[in-house]
């Protein structure tokens, strides 16, 4: 039985894809890998993709319920059921 020669390496060190970013024989990224990463999505880029502003649309309105419940509730509790602050 033989061991493997790259038995010491982790799968990211054994990947020909590392971390998305193609590596090169010498272990330089190559040259489509930096062309991609130079192309980015800019703020108002992201906000085009569907799901973006759908994502951004739920959290808001969770966002908006639980600091409505947290911030108003002592206020309700105390004008409207007549509890007292001690």
């Amino acid at each position: 039985m033989s061991i493997p020669e790259n038995e010491g390496e982790t799968h990211a060190e054994q990947s020909p894809l590392a971390h998305g970013h193609p590596i090169s024989s010498d272990g330089h990224q190559d040259s489509a890998a930096d062309e991609n990463a130079k192309e980015r999505v800019t703020f108002l880029r992201a906000w085009l993709i569907p799901r973006v502003f759908l994502y951004s649309a739920t959290l808001f309105c969770v966002k908006l319920a639980t600091n409505s419940m947290l911030l108003w509730m002592p206020l309700l509790l105390k004008e409207y059921k007549g509890y007292t602050v001690h």
